[in-house]
């Protein structure tokens, strides 16, 4: 893994590695229900309190002017713990020249469908029958291989509406970004 590897006691491991989500030792217990956090129609940052969005790609860059006018991101709570994907149209800059994203969808993070140790959480690098879109989200199962097949969870954004579709995971190919990171 390329940046900030973090365990929680009993619960989850993450890691980064160019798009890729490592979730791995979870307890497959019951997941605490959270209040329901709506950030949709929001700009962000910042964030709601106590939360923060430390990862997140481009995407749609083939297809826009701009090369990052939509982004995915990943709402976190205070401990790092994944709770939202998020979709978001760039809305300008901060005084720092940081850009700020005007939310127009979000869904919840895949928790329940990471719980095998052997899935990993894809984004930006994916194909839908055999055609690149960076704006695919899928869970894939782990191998050596450099392409991983979707399993079970597939949405890609609609680049006009910035709304999640659900996409066929049988349909869904993406790039082991992690393949060689041993």
């Amino acid at each position: 893994m390329s940046q900030g590897t973090a365990t929680m006691k009993n619960t989850i491991l993450l890691g980064l590695s160019s798009g890729l989500l490592l979730i791995a030792n979870a307890t497959g217990g019951a997941a605490s229900a959270a209040p329901p956090v709506v950030i949709t129609g929001t700009v962000v940052p910042p964030y709601p309190a106590g939360m923060d969005s430390s990862m997140g790609a481009c995407i749609g860059m083939a297809s826009t002017s701009n090369s990052c006018e939509l982004s995915v991101g990943i709402l976190e709570d205070a401990n790092g713990k994944p709770l939202l994907l998020w979709v978001g149209r760039l809305s300008g800059n901060d005084e720092q020249g940081h850009s700020r994203w005007l939310v127009t969808d979000q869904m919840p993070y895949p928790q329940a469908e990471l719980a095998n140790k052997h899935l990993f959480f894809e984004y930006s690098v994916c194909e839908v029958d055999g055609k690149g879109d960076d704006s695919v989200l899928a869970v894939v199962r782990d191998s050596k291989n450099e392409q991983l097949q979707a399993v079970g969870w597939a949405y890609r954004v609609d680049l006009t509406s910035g709304k999640f579709v659900r996409v066929d995971p049988k349909s869904v190919m993406c790039g082991n970004t992690a393949l060689g990171a041993d």
